[in-house]
């Protein structure tokens, strides 16, 4: 592929210390994230971004991450310099005007959430680890959430969820950076607002709800139970503390002994055709009860390809789904499970039945995907699998107990 080996080149470059600019890495970048082509030619409102377009602001921010990178280790410099190049790689898709409080002005929505979803199968092809690949995804998919914690006067337990997504530290290095990479008339109110959040953080003690602590709480209360009890006792916990149920880790031990001792445990599988899940479930799975979406077809329209029956086959899986879970039964559910409201019904019933709840996601390279699609025996179409990636919603934390990330 064009350009891999100049951009092995520029991460070298970035581990040594030796700067990088907004046009080297879009030039060596270019063939394996295209919308950096396309920037340049992204308007942004000229109040919020004086400066100009989106490729003209990315080329700040660079600048100013690059001095506060100085002393970090390569990998992470190499994080936070890719983090900076990416963090507006969506605005392309989602640029438009909209009227706000009487104004029209151009808004980007939801531009952090999909360009961490673009960046999820395109990021393998750079040769990153794969801690180095969750971090670059999660600080770029949550870069605004710092001010938006702020604005929106968020809960202690918002900040220790959130502190569990993506790390403070170079979350907010991100944040000042995309700041000061930018002319606007509230900038010093801003970087306020993220000096408050540093604040904040700080209050709510957020290392108190590391997930070390809900486990230990959980071993030392539960010594004579077993390991899968623990884990799941102190997920279930963790859990309900974030979504506001309970405000401390004796009120999570307290509702643990309602939890069942060896809990079934739901797998849901998540990436396109092609991804590997079915290897997957044959290697780590092989005797768990499996729900597939793919074998219905072939019972209820006979062909694994043919959709023309989706709703028959989504009612037959969920009633399998359900059998399973009644019975305290360990299933898996093999879908491609590509958007987020696709995974969270399935993960909801998991958690209403007391079952163990993880999300196994599966990460290739978007060329991977259609190498691995023409091989295949009951291969789909090529617009079919195009529009699974652009569709695929990378899972998160929150969405369950566990998240698995399979690099296959």
């Amino acid at each position: 592929m064009k350009g891999k080996g100049e951009g092995a080149l520029l991460i070298d470059r970035i581990k040594e210390g030796n700067k990088t600019t907004f046009s080297e890495l879009k030039n060596a970048f270019l063939a394996v994230f295209p919308l950096l082509g396309e920037l340049d030619e992204t308007q942004q409102d000229s109040e919020w971004h004086g400066e100009g377009d989106v490729a003209i602001h990315t080329s700040m921010v660079l600048d100013e991450i690059w001095k506060d990178v100085a002393g970090a280790s390569p990998e992470h410099r190499v994080v936070l310099v890719l983090a900076a190049l990416f963090h507006d790689i969506a605005k392309p898709l989602v640029t438009r005007e909209t009227e706000v409080r009487g104004r029209m002005r151009i808004t980007a929505p939801r531009h952090a959430e999909k360009g961490r979803n673009y960046l999820a199968l395109r990021l393998p092809v750079l040769g990153l680890s794969g801690e180095m690949q969750d971090q670059v995804l999660a600080l770029v998919g949550y870069h605004h959430h710092p001010r938006k914690w702020v604005l929106s006067e968020a809960d202690g337990a918002s900040y220790a969820q959130l502190a569990r997504m993506v790390d403070f530290t170079s979350i907010i290095a991100l944040e000042k950076a995309d700041l000061r990479g930018r002319i606007c008339p509230d900038l010093e109110q801003q970087l306020e607002q993220l000096e408050w959040f540093k604040l904040q953080a700080d209050e709510y003690e957020i290392g108190l709800w590391r997930d070390e602590i809900w486990l230990s709480a959980m071993q030392n209360a539960f010594a004579g139970r077993n390991e899968s009890f623990h884990r799941h006792a102190a997920a279930h916990g963790r859990k309900d503390f974030e979504e506001g149920c309970i405000k401390s880790v004796e009120e999570a031990v307290a509702r643990a002994y309602q939890l069942r001792d060896n809990p079934a445990v739901l797998t849901i599988l998540a990436g396109p055709s092609g991804s590997g899940k079915s290897t997957w479930v044959e290697g780590f799975a092989a005797d768990v009860d499996v729900v597939s979406l793919d074998d219905l077809r072939q019972r209820i329209a006979g062909k694994r390809s043919d959709q023309s029956k989706n709703g028959l086959v989504m009612q037959a899986a969920k009633e399998e789904l359900k059998v399973f879970l009644r019975a305290g039964k360990s299933v898996v559910w093999d879908a491609t499970n590509t958007r987020r409201d696709g995974r969270s019904w399935v993960s909801r019933l998991g958690f209403d039945y007391g079952a163990y709840v993880r999300i196994v996601a599966f990460r290739n390279s978007v060329d991977t995907l259609y190498q691995r699609n023409r091989k295949r025996e009951e291969s789909i179409p090529t617009a079919v699998l195009t529009k699974q990636i652009d569709a695929f919603e990378w899972p998160t934390l929150d969405e369950s107990h566990e998240l698995i990330v399979a690099d296959t």
